[in-house]
């Protein structure tokens, strides 16, 4: 089966980022609770082993069972897993620049691990190296420090799960997203903005070598395209990154903020309450996610 009807340069396939964020195969630790969540950002994806689970959305009800994957929606969710359920559970990202997902479509989809076993044996390969080599981690796998051979054994393991993964959405009728811009300037400046490491400032001058660009023409192109100025997305990739640390780390405040390139806990506080109406602690002890929309309203490809 091919993957794409629809070429693009491989230039632009290139852009994609593709990152494994956790994996885990156990016990769900929810206890039979109902647990919300906000899996807007990224790809959540169940197997189920043992147990079921059953997920409520605006966009509907689904429920998987032992022998079913469970593809959850891009949507704020409530979930609840059979008690001693057990699963295969992972969570990764594969986004263009602009952060759209790969492919179209916010539904959920369910269905069985036996019409698609490469997934499954791909999805077993890339968990027995991350419990080989971080057998002590799985929430925050993304945050482990590991060696450049290994991360690029992790990079291989995940492309090939991937290229199922893909296969899997395309026999199901999902298409490919395009991000929507033809425009080689604006495509660089966001290379330059997510090759940026967080901790940094808003790298205006980086943007400005690569693109020749000036600010003006510069928020004039994000304008067009995602409604917003550049240091605003900039903005809204650093709260997406600071909720996630929030999370689904034990960071301490001070240590979040720092990683964010905040050298006082209390900018970090303030710029945190600007972006999301609460304060980090009160974030962390309510566990949901905040939106994002505050800053940029709903970034997308035009």
């Amino acid at each position: 089966m091919k993957i794409s009807n629809t070429p693009m340069s491989m230039h632009r396939w290139s852009s994609l980022k593709t990152e494994l964020l956790w994996i885990y195969d156990g016990i769900e630790q929810s206890h039979g609770e109902t647990v919300t969540a906000d899996h807007r950002n990224g790809y959540w994806l169940w197997l189920i082993h043992k147990g079921s689970v059953t997920m409520a959305c605006e966009l509907g009800m689904q429920t998987a069972t032992a022998g079913q994957w469970m593809l959850s929606p891009h949507a704020l969710t409530t979930q609840k897993f059979a008690h001693d359920s057990r699963i295969l559970s992972i969570h990764f990202s594969c986004q263009w620049p602009t952060g759209e997902n790969l492919f179209t479509g916010n539904q959920g989809l369910v269905w069985n691990a036996m019409d698609t076993p490469k997934l499954e044996r791909n999805a077993q390969s890339l968990q027995r190296l991350a419990r080989r080599h971080c057998p002590s981690v799985w929430l925050n796998l993304y945050l482990q420090s590991v060696s450049y051979p290994l991360f690029m054994r992790f990079q291989y393991a995940l492309t090939l799960f991937l290229i199922e993964f893909s296969e899997a959405m395309i026999r199901f009728g999902r298409e490919f997203s395009h991000y929507g811009t033809h425009d080689d300037r604006l495509t660089l400046a966001l290379n330059c903005i997510h090759a940026t490491p967080q901790s940094s400032p808003f790298p205006w001058e980086y943007i400005a070598k690569e693109t020749g660009l000036s600010r003006k023409h510069l928020d004039r192109l994000f304008y067009a395209h995602f409604g917003t100025t550049s240091r605003n997305y900039w903005d809204k990739i650093k709260l997406d990154e600071c909720i996630r640390l929030l999370e689904t780390t034990t960071l301490s405040i001070k240590e979040v903020g720092y990683h964010l390139g905040f050298k006082q806990a209390s900018h970090f506080s303030t710029w945190f309450a600007k972006h999301s109406n609460r304060s980090p602690r009160e974030h962390r002890k309510h566990g949901t996610q905040v939106s994002a929309k505050g800053i940029v309203g709903d970034i997308r490809g035009s």
